[in-house]
């Protein structure tokens, strides 16, 4: 399997495919023209983070940034190659993540879109994905994933590529992009974890 960093993808309307065609080529951070608050990944103090715990002796985790919007383009602060090893041990079975992308999501064109890390793989064979929410901040323009983001899963059966449905810019559900034939049952399972544990060695 040959691997494909995908770092930008449209899919605007309820229900369309989580899926990046493979001639798009990756977004760079420029040089120039950076947010005021052009932070590393981990350890800034202007990201946001979780509300206080009710136990003070345990610390505040906090989120991570994976990049930033400038001129309606995502430009990447992780490098694609740390997501993509990200998505392999938060799916910790197996599938093989080749693809990531960061995609906006509106029900219409004037919806304020609501960003998802998005990566796509392959589990013996078969398409697997997982969703999960970014939030932007105003501050600095940034796209934050929080440990407390759930992870919406997608597992195709005997189908090329699994959508997420969505609404109001949450994920509802998931369906086959291909029907079933007489012989052959094509679709899709989904399922929702609860908070990730991307960089969580980083943040250590």
């Amino acid at each position: 399997m040959s691997t494909k960093y995908v770092l930008r993808g449209p899919f605007v309307a309820i229900g369309l495919l989580i899926a990046v065609l493979s001639g798009l080529s990756a977004c760079h951070t420029p040089k120039t023209a950076e947010p005021k608050s052009a932070e590393s990944a981990a350890g800034s103090s202007g990201r946001p983070s979780l509300p206080d715990s009710t136990q003070a002796a345990k610390p505040v985790e906090q989120s991570v940034r994976i990049g930033y919007m400038l001129s309606r383009d995502v430009h990447y602060d992780i490098k694609p190659e740390s997501l993509l090893k990200e998505f392999i041990s938060e799916f910790g079975d197996g599938t093989v993540v080749d693809r990531v992308s960061v995609s906006p999501v509106q029900d219409t064109p004037r919806d304020k879109p609501v960003y998802y890390l998005v990566g796509m793989g392959q589990l013996n064979g078969q398409f697997r994905a997982m969703a999960l929410v970014l939030k932007e901040s105003a501050d600095d323009h940034g796209l934050y994933l929080q440990p407390t983001a759930a992870r919406h899963i997608a597992q195709g059966f005997n189908c090329a590529f699994c959508y997420f449905r969505f609404s109001r810019g949450k994920v509802t559900g998931v369906e086959c992009s291909e029907a079933s034939t007489g012989t052959t049952e094509r679709r899709c399972s989904f399922k929702v974890e609860p908070m990730n544990h991307f960089f969580v060695n980083a943040k250590k």
